[in-house]
């Protein structure tokens, strides 16, 4: 019924059906905003509800991350909803049954010490200080939220710190570190020949009638690509913008600098102390009090911090926060950081993260910049801003527009956008936009190529949206024989020539093996030509690195005397006969003190990595998950 409403909503009556319907849903989304709907849980863990907010959030953010690293090689399969939805569900249950254990250990991240994390970081940095505008714009680029994120870097600190504490439980033994060390040190001495693939393919012979067979069997494996010639309405931020005028740009300058004026930057380290079930106000104020006394009667601010400071983020480095200008901490936290006296530790501060001691340790003028160094940066700022309005507008018209729309020239023609064509276009191809995941994956769909609608807006970038629509369609064909018939021929001679020199090796094997023949004997024959390699590494060995890593995978030969045979194949379609000869065990006195300490490192790493898990395992399978 949907599709038939949408198939014919061009006239009023079906404008006013449309309508109806928005209305009616409406209704519904308010009464399910107000719980009469069911739980809007998407699983619980231990009692604790995870959101399907939290998952569709997540989801997003995985999505991103896809796309981001997958970059011009993106694969749209792998943007599947249910795949990445299962991913997440997977990632979140565990992030909540990690917090959940911090939480009961009392491991916690004060809000004060994620600000400072926050205006420490490179991404958000201008002219060398944090720039909350730079901030916003990074995150909505992103689809974060200020508070999303927030919460998301408070999780990361909580986790690293309970992982950090199970890691640093861990500890490597000598005795691990020999063994490691006479792996790592082995040497070994070997012999081997090469049966090399080219010289069998040239007496390789097909025939038409094999060639033949061989395609109408595997036809499959010749197909071209289904391609798509296709309409798209692009909507970009930047052609909204409208020149600024240099009056706008001195007044948004003057405003600038009426609130710069005496900015400063002020270096402060604290002390924070929590208020909890077990500690009020007054008593953590009193508890402050104590420390302050200590501090004036000649005890280091630092050493106090890193005893006593609940702020885990600081408290390491003696309670330094860096330095700000503002607008980094709380409003009371601020004013006495920008009241207070260089060198003076302060009364108490209370603010939702708890109680404050603050000690200003240095205190920088900013200098005003001038009209010219700020010029360029405020009419990019203003021409952004003027267009914005504008931009999403026309973005959120040209969604209403194109759901109704048989094509795409009607919502062009009101919204004053221009329809591009592009050439034939297949999931592999490189076209710029077109070629970006969502919207492969969008012009693929049965919606949009069998149904024949439009797709959605499109956002692939917070300032960049796309429509499309298909306009023609080639399903997939089978290639002619004539063009595949050479890569078929090459095909079918290295299937033969490989299969020749897994004869010949195996024959040769089992003559090594049994004594019949041996390395010196093949050498004499004139027929093989037989390297010798005498106590190599695993670095220094003149064989390919591929060989090289098959030898020292070579099970080591018991008595003395007995060499030890294998059958290796290289991927270029060589095949290598292996005999290794002599094993010596590296001795950790052999290694230096750098190459020990790289061991034990790895070994740290290795046995960290292995604990963090079994710990994870351990919490989930003793955890109450209910996926609803």
């Amino acid at each position: 019924m949907l599709q038939n409403i949408r198939d014919n909503s061009q006239g009023i009556v079906a404008k006013i059906i449309v309508s109806l319907i928005v209305v009616i849903f409406a209704a519904a989304g308010v009464e399910s905003l107000l719980g009469n709907s069911g739980s809007n849980a998407a699983a619980e863990i231990n009692g604790e509800e995870l959101s399907v907010i939290e998952l569709e959030q997540a989801v997003r953010v995985q999505q991103r991350r896809l796309l981001e690293s997958m970059g011009e090689n993106a694969d749209p399969s792998m943007l599947n909803d249910e795949l990445i939805k299962q991913s997440a569900m997977e990632q979140l249950i565990q992030q909540k049954l990690l917090l959940q254990k911090a939480a009961e250990l009392g491991i916690t991240a004060a809000p004060a010490a994620i600000d400072q994390l926050i205006v420490n970081m490179p991404q958000f940095q201008q002219d060398g200080k944090f720039s909350p505008q730079l901030y916003e714009n990074v995150l909505r680029s992103n689809g974060y939220s200020m508070s999303y994120f927030k919460q998301l870097l408070r999780n990361d600190v909580i986790i690293r710190q309970l992982s950090s504490g199970i890691a640093g439980s861990d500890f490597v033994t000598q005795q691990a570190l020999n063994y490691t060390a006479s792996i790592v040190g082995q040497k070994r001495s070997f012999d081997y020949i090469t049966l090399a693939i080219s010289e069998q393919l040239s007496a390789v012979e097909l025939s038409d009638e094999e060639l033949n067979s061989y395609y109408q069997d595997n036809i499959q494996r010749y197909q071209r690509e289904p391609k798509l010639k296709l309409a798209y309405v692009e909507v970009k931020q930047s052609d909204f913008v409208q020149p600024v005028e240099e009056a706008q740009i001195k007044t948004a300058y003057e405003l600038e600098m009426a609130d710069f004026n005496g900015s400063e930057e002020r270096k402060a380290s604290h002390i924070l102390l929590e208020i909890n079930e077990q500690r009020n106000e007054a008593d953590t104020k009193a508890l402050a009090v104590e420390l302050k006394a200590k501090i004036a009667a000649g005890e280091d601010f630092a050493s106090i911090a890193e005893q006593h400071s609940e702020d885990t983020g600081s408290a390491f480095v003696g309670g330094d926060l860096g330095y700000s200008s503002g607008g980094a901490f709380p409003a009371a936290f601020e004013q006495v950081l920008f009241s207070a006296e260089q060198g003076v530790v302060s009364e108490p501060v209370v603010t939702e993260a708890g109680v404050h001691l603050i000690l200003v340790t240095d205190i920088k003028t900013v200098e005003q910049p001038s009209y010219d160094d700020r010029k360029l940066a405020i009419k990019q700022r203003l021409a952004l801003e003027q267009s914005e309005s504008e931009f999403v507008n026309r973005v959120e018209q040209l969604r209403d527009l194109v759901f109704n729309s048989a094509d795409l020239k009607g919502p062009a023609k009101d919204l004053d956008l221009t329809v591009q064509q592009s050439d034939w276009l297949g999931r592999s191809d490189k076209a710029g936009v077109l070629s970006k995941p969502r919207v492969i994956k969008a012009a693929f769909s049965d919606e949009v190529l069998k149904e024949g609608n439009n797709s959605a807006v499109l956002e692939l970038a917070a300032d960049h949206y796309i429509v499309v629509r298909v306009l023609e369609h080639k399903p997939a064909e089978a290639k002619p024989f004539a063009e595949v018939s050479e890569q078929i021929a090459l095909n079918l001679k290295k299937a033969k020539a490989a299969e020749r020199l897994k004869v010949e090796a195996e024959q040769l094997l089992v003559a090594l093996r049994s004594g019949e023949s041996s390395f010196a004997d093949l050498q004499a024959g004139n027929k093989y030509t037989v390297n010798a390699e005498q106590d190599v590494s695993r670095i220094t060995s003149k064989a390919s690195r591929e060989l090289s890593t098959a030898i020292f995978a070579m099970v080591k030969p018991k008595p003395a005397t007995t060499v030890t045979h294998a059958i290796h194949s290289l991927r270029n379609g060589d095949v290598v006969i292996a005999g290794l000869t002599k094993v010596v065990e590296g001795n950790i006195s052999d290694l230096s003190v750098g190459e020990q300490q790289a061991i034990e490192a790895q070994l740290y790493s290795a046995s960290s990595t292995q604990s963090l898990e079994a710990y994870q395992q351990a919490i989930k399978a003793s955890a109450d998950i209910t996926i609803l």
